[in-house]
């Protein structure tokens, strides 16, 4: 289980809380060291997945982000709902995940498929959920331990690309970046 982090508050490094002002927010985060780390991790994060894929031979598939059927798990237990939207005159969803397509994908190329993709959930955000984030997904054929094995080594491979590219500002900001360390 990962230790929280020790967070260590400085003014240099604090979000600001800029998003409170709707209007000027795009503009009070340029220059502001927190948002400029967040736009560098997220570039380390979208370059170490390709190169995780890659060394893997699992190809990737750009998809969009519309589906003309729910996209969502509907069953017992979800808790998300679907995001209907109209664009032309047609009545569409804003895609959950396009996991029936990475299961195609991988028909398609043999060894799985993978993307980064939106995902957008028909619920208000809260403490532990938010209604619009970008998450990695793959399938793969196999069984649940291989699965389990892919997601342990990407876990691993994203946090030595995290901390060779970042890890002293981390370390320096944060106190304790163990929780890296440890994987």
């Amino acid at each position: 289980m990962l230790k929280e982090p020790k967070v260590k508050e400085t003014s240099r490094f604090r979000t600001d809380q800029t998003w409170k002002d709707t209007r000027n927010h795009y503009l009070k985060v340029l220059g502001k060291p927190w948002y400029q780390l967040l736009a560098e991790l997220q570039n380390t994060l979208s370059f170490a997945t390709f190169d995780f894929y890659n060394l893997r031979k699992i190809k990737t598939l750009h998809l969009p982000i519309t589906t003309g059927s729910i996209s969502s798990p509907m069953g017992k237990g979800s808790d998300s709902l679907p995001v209907k939207v109209k664009i032309f005159e047609q009545d569409v969803y804003l895609a959950d995940s396009m996991q029936f397509m990475l299961e195609y994908g991988t028909r398609l190329f043999g060894n799985g498929a993978w993307y980064i993709m939106p995902s957008f959930r028909g619920e208000d955000n809260d403490k532990r959920h938010l209604s619009q984030f970008y998450h990695s997904e793959a399938e793969i054929p196999g069984t649940i331990n291989d699965v389990i094995v892919l997601v342990e080594d990407y876990l691993v491979h994203l946090a030595r690309h995290i901390l060779l590219r970042h890890g002293d500002l981390l370390n320096e900001k944060l106190g304790d970046i163990s929780h890296l360390i440890s994987l």
